[in-house]
């Protein structure tokens, strides 16, 4: 089975970030707007569990701006309505 990450990435700061012109956001041919992340799994898990961390990188002054964080994903051990459950579990992802 592959492994799984599921992050958690905070919506305003990605907002902000567009409105002021981060270099992480670009137009597409589709007229649709994509954002570049960066996720890299950290050395040590943090202090709310977290084992990745997710953010904007601008190429020209190399700076990272944090948008979030994740964990790795760990299959319910029960095959019963795992493929139907597609809740995000909030609970698990703090910022």
């Amino acid at each position: 089975m592959a492994n799984k990450t599921r992050v958690s990435i905070c919506i305003d700061d990605l907002f902000a970030a567009s409105k002021a012109n981060h270099p992480a956001f670009n137009k597409g041919k589709n007229g649709k707007t994509y954002c570049n992340v960066d996720i890299w799994e950290n050395d040590q898990t943090d202090q709310y569990g977290n084992d990745y961390s997710v953010s904007l990188y601008d190429k020209e002054t190399k700076k990272a701006t944090y948008v979030g964080n994740g964990k790795k994903y760990v299959a319910p051990s029960s095959t019963t309505d795992q493929h139907n459950n597609t809740s995000i579990l909030d609970d698990e992802l703090s910022f």
